[in-house]
């Protein structure tokens, strides 16, 4: 059975100025309660990005950071873009 790994992400933009940031927790296994979790979130600024845009850049970077390790990732978000890519293949 493979270990499980969780990725929970999410995003804010000023659209006034095309302006976000987005943020990412990893988290490996069972610590996903962990009060030491706060330090490990990542946060990034985003440039000439949109909502939409701005949560697939995050997923991106973030799967580019994080080490699977083959192990299963479930993903967390409250973007509906992404939420629904599986049925747009």
């Amino acid at each position: 059975m493979k270990k499980k790994q969780f990725l929970f992400t999410d995003g804010s933009v000023n659209p006034k100025q095309n302006i976000g940031f987005g943020a990412y927790l990893h988290v490996k296994g069972d610590t996903i309660y962990e009060e030491s979790l706060k330090k490990s979130v990542k946060i990034k600024r985003f440039e000439d990005t949109s909502s939409t845009k701005l949560e697939i850049e995050t997923l991106l970077w973030a799967l580019d950071e994080i080490d699977l390790e083959d192990e299963e990732l479930i993903i967390y978000t409250d973007c509906q873009n992404i939420l629904g890519l599986p049925a747009r293949r």
